[in-house]
């Protein structure tokens, strides 16, 4: 009994020296959806930058870490209107929470920009595996596809971090695969979608939560913080409670 009451006081440590440690700035953060909103066709973007995206026919539901957005593999998904903040020539994080029951169009993206780059699940039988794309030039580049593949209908952390030479791809706070395309990414005025891709019937059948944009890579420290406690926690000490002020405005 000593034994697990001791094992639940260094696991609690760790987690609080884990988000203690996190470097994760307010001017990183791109666009944040928490997801938390509850109801309605707007997810509203906490990072206070404004983009907020529009919620195509999802349902609000439980997420990971707080609510969540379900997506029916039909013909639901979030899009967010350019704005130059989208265009991430020389680095960034995408970062999602999902819950992938089935890909019927074989991938989707969370998220894609179209003709930039893309996260992207792609089935491999009954599970899937998780793809990278950037484009430098006129076409994309070749994929990073990570190593493991992932079952589906389970939560795991999903993310790509890009820093203008290398692209890694993550799962559940791990670098899984990685591979060097030198930049800079193009740019270009497309929209942002989470869970539809470009072309034919491709969306996803499952729920995200926790989705985040960053314009730098996180480090392994920081995209464990983030997988665990979400970006409000994960935030520096400074840069938290403005975070937090500006997500109880947009509740209200």
């Amino acid at each position: 009994m000593k034994n697990r009451a001791m094992f639940g006081v260094i696991a609690a440590l760790i987690a609080v020296c884990s988000v203690a440690s996190a470097k994760i700035e307010e001017d990183d953060v791109v666009l944040y959806f928490p997801l938390d909103d509850g109801d309605g066709d707007i997810a509203a973007d906490a990072s206070g930058n404004g983009h907020d995206g529009a919620v195509n026919s999802g349902d609000w539901v439980k997420g990971k870490i707080g609510g969540g957005v379900a997506f029916d593999g039909a013909a639901t998904f979030i899009e967010v209107l350019h704005h130059e903040d989208l265009n991430l020539t020389d680095g960034f994080t995408l970062a999602a929470w999902a819950q992938v029951d089935a890909l019927p169009g074989s991938h989707i993206g969370i998220p894609r920009k179209e003709a930039a780059y893309v996260l992207h699940p792609t089935a491999a039988g009954a599970s899937f595996n998780v793809r990278t794309y950037i484009q430098i030039a006129a076409a994309w580049e070749a994929p990073v596809i990570s190593a493991n593949i992932v079952a589906m209908g389970e939560w795991h952390h999903l993310a790509a971090t890009y820093d203008g030479d290398t692209v890694s791809v993550w799962i559940d706070g791990e670098i899984d695969a990685k591979s060097s395309i030198p930049g800079p990414i193009v740019q270009n005025a497309n929209t942002l979608r989470w869970a539809n891709d470009c072309c034919g019937n491709r969306f996803l059948d499952g729920t995200l939560d926790e989705l985040a944009i960053f314009n730098r890579p996180l480090d392994p420290d920081e995209m464990s913080t983030l997988m665990t406690v979400g970006l409000t926690e994960a935030l520096a000490i400074e840069s938290k409670g403005k975070m937090a002020t500006r997500w109880a405005e947009l509740k209200r």
